[in-house]
């Protein structure tokens, strides 16, 4: 291993970005390994002979968890490296034993091989050339950017080795499993270069909980993860998890509020998973959809989602676990100590408050223009906009032959999105609030006498006028940039479908939340797959920071 001394400066900083991506890409791995794991036990449960045939491909797992506890926890180092040697030495030999390819399954070789490669490529990018240095905001704004474009495609190709479909395919599933938006590929039939893609209900148990999880990992952020599990984060990735949008401080320190933060997201990750299995789940469907509801990102395990189920008690967990998901982490969590804390915030009374108008126009659009019955329209109303609300994506109901109105409700819904410091995406209801505050400030200030102060608070939040403007930008440039997906895709697909219909996915994809109208699956072209995943990952992020991206590599390209 070197250490970098006295090169110049820009060299410095752009290995020390190379170091900050290098630890993001080793936590990534888990994103693989644990499907991988997944796959390997139950290997090991049908197969009586498992000790033989199996020891040595378990040298895989614990290389892969030695390696990564070994490269976090100084007093784990001695004792990792031995398991590391003798992984190594156990796979070798399994390796040079002909038979055992007959013995296993693909699958868990695929996912936990590559598990290995990603913590190799991972340790190599943070030591192969180590240098000590702290991340400025524009810095970790790139790296935050660059992290969302560069670790989901990383962690599809096992998926697109196992399943032999194309790299574009599983990497549009991966971009919109971890941005949380839902739109899938796994619709059946011939994809844009005519391979045959499976539905979802033909994937293996493995991959499955493969989408589920990195929905779930992409719900809270790989960053704050990161920060939980790190013992010394530093201030770079502490720098990363504020500007990753998905950590606001509950305790004195920022270290201490990613552990609780992410203690807190398991917590109701398993309040969601008994409520779902109370409601008649098996325990497969529940973990999974727990994983991606309270990520409000909106995969499911069956074909036509929450509708497979056919259950009003399923569909009333459902969508208790997306309003909790879409909720404030901070308001939940002071309200363990004092219930009053949540009911009280303006985000959660602007939710319930649309999600009740929601539903009794959505319930009337059904009734009077889509031939429902009143109990039809209510549920199915209730339970759309909610999940459009809420920016889950969980459907009950077929959407692309609704009515326009109901279409327009919901897209109105998934433009305004959940609250901040949660799971949920679009442009969120603490922008709009603080718009409104800034309109009604203004007014204030023009018919007032001279001299009047305006104060922007929402809240608990004190504002500045700077992040009034901040918030109106992003607003701003949330319509801009759904609009121009929306022209460039109606160009491509005004033949095949309806004007309604590519403008809701469009904005189910700006939005991060993947309700379909069916115009999103594997028949898409191959360039309105790539304009969805941008717009997937420009949503996540909130534009900022990937046009910051754009703005620096324009400008290094234009210097040459």
């Amino acid at each position: 291993m070197g250490v970098i001394e006295g090169p110049p400066r820009g060299i410095v900083r752009a290995i020390g970005i190379l170091n900050y991506i290098g630890k993001m890409i080793i936590f990534s791995t888990i994103m693989v390994a644990v499907p991988g794991t997944y796959a390997l036990l139950k290997e090991i449960l049908r197969n009586p002979h498992w000790f033989i045939d199996w020891i040595p491909i378990v040298s895989l797992v614990l290389f892969v968890f030695s390696f990564m506890m070994g490269s976090v926890f100084r007093e784990l180092r001695l004792p990792s490296v031995i398991l590391i040697i003798g992984s190594i030495g156990a796979f070798i030999i399994w390796l040079l034993d002909p038979l055992s390819l007959e013995r296993i399954s693909l699958l868990p070789i695929v996912f936990l091989s590559y598990s290995v490669f990603l913590v190799g490529l991972g340790y190599f990018l943070s030591n192969a050339y180590r240098v000590e240095m702290t991340l400025k905001l524009e810095e970790a704004i790139f790296v935050v950017a660059l992290l969302w474009i560069l670790i989901p495609p990383i962690v599809a190709v096992p998926v697109s080795l196992y399943l032999g479909i194309p790299f574009l395919d599983t990497w549009f599933e991966s971009v919109n499993g971890m941005a949380g938006t839902g739109l899938t590929v796994f619709t059946g039939g011939p994809d844009h270069t005519g391979a045959l893609v499976p539905t979802i209900e033909e994937l293996p148990k493995p991959i499955l909980l493969w989408r589920s999880f990195i929905q779930w990992i992409g719900g809270i952020g790989i960053v704050v993860f990161s920060m939980a599990v790190l013992s010394r984060p530093g201030l770079g990735v502490i720098l990363l998890s504020q500007v990753e949008g998905r950590l606001e401080r509950i305790e004195p320190s920022i270290r201490k509020t990613s552990v609780q933060m992410v203690k807190f997201y398991i917590f109701l990750t398993l309040i969601s998973f008994l409520l779902l299995k109370i409601a008649g789940m098996s325990v497969f469907d529940a973990i999974n959809h727990a994983f991606t509801g309270i990520a409000t990102a909106g995969f499911s395990t069956k074909n036509n989602s929450i509708a497979g189920f056919n259950s009003i008690s399923i569909e009333i967990a459902a969508m208790i676990v997306m309003f909790i998901g879409a909720s404030n982490f901070y308001d939940m969590y002071k309200a363990l100590r004092k219930p009053s804390f949540y009911f009280k915030s303006p985000e959660f009374k602007f939710l319930l408050s649309v999600t009740i108008i929601g539903t009794i126009t959505g319930s009337y659009i059904l009734y009077a223009y889509g031939g429902e019955d009143v109990y039809t329209a209510v549920r199915a109303a209730a339970f759309q906009v909610v999940s459009g609300a809420t920016t889950t994506g969980f459907q009950s109901y077929n959407l692309s032959n609704a009515p326009t109105a109901f279409k327009i409700l919901l897209t109105l819904l998934m433009l305004v999105g959940g609250s901040v410091f949660s799971t949920a995406g679009g442009i969120k209801i603490f922008r709009i609030l603080v718009a409104f505050k800034a309109l009604k400030e203004e007014l204030r200030k023009i018919t007032g006498p001279s001299g009047t102060v305006v104060s922007y608070r929402v809240g608990r939040y004190r504002l500045s006028e700077h992040d009034v403007v901040r918030a109106v930008i992003v607003i701003f440039l949330f319509i801009v940039f759904t609009n121009l997906g929306f022209i460039y895709a109606s160009i491509r697909l005004a033949e095949n479908f309806p004007s309604d219909n590519i403008y809701f996915d469009t904005v189910s994809a700006m939005t991060n939340i993947g309700l379909s109208t069916g115009v999103a699956g594997a028949a898409l072209p191959a360039d309105i797959k790539l304009l969805f995943m941008f717009l997937s990952t420009l949503g996540r992020i909130e534009i900022l920071p990937m046009i910051l991206l754009f703005y620096k590599l324009v400008s290094s390209i234009s210097k040459k």
